[in-house]
């Protein structure tokens, strides 16, 4: 099953990648278009992002992640496998709110990213358990 291997290395890549943008990029991309001109998030997530009341939101489906629960097969979006991300500016910074569908194995290391790059995680709790 190396095509499998491939895969899992292909989804933690993207995982990563979208830890550090985080952790990186996108508070001061948001800092520079203001309150609801999300076009730089747009064009980093490659995907589209909603504005609502100042707040750019950001929402991405786990498409490879293929879910059953009792041995029936679910679509990612049943089974809430998103990651979600909310942008604001307060009071001249960013804050950003998000929720990550992360498997047991990719938690740590996008905990650690998301610390070296100094967001502060406030919680984590799993909805799923096996």
């Amino acid at each position: 099953m190396p095509w499998l291997k491939k895969e899992c290395l292909k989804i933690k890549r993207s995982i990563m990648a979208t830890a550090l943008v985080l952790a990186l990029f996108l508070p001061a991309a948001v800092q520079a278009q203001g309150n609801a001109n999300c076009d730089k998030l747009e064009k980093i997530f490659d995907t589209r992002v909603e504005t609502e009341k100042g707040v750019c939101k950001v929402e991405i489906v786990r498409e490879s992640i293929k879910p059953t629960h009792m041995g029936k097969k679910q679509s990612p979006e049943t089974m809430e496998l998103i990651f979600y991300f909310g942008f604001e500016k307060v009071d001249g910074q960013v804050a950003v709110m998000g929720e990550l569908a992360l498997l047991q194995e990719e938690v740590n290391p996008v905990l650690d990213v998301l610390r070296k790059g100094k967001l502060e995680v406030t919680a984590v709790h799993n909805h799923m358990l096996h």
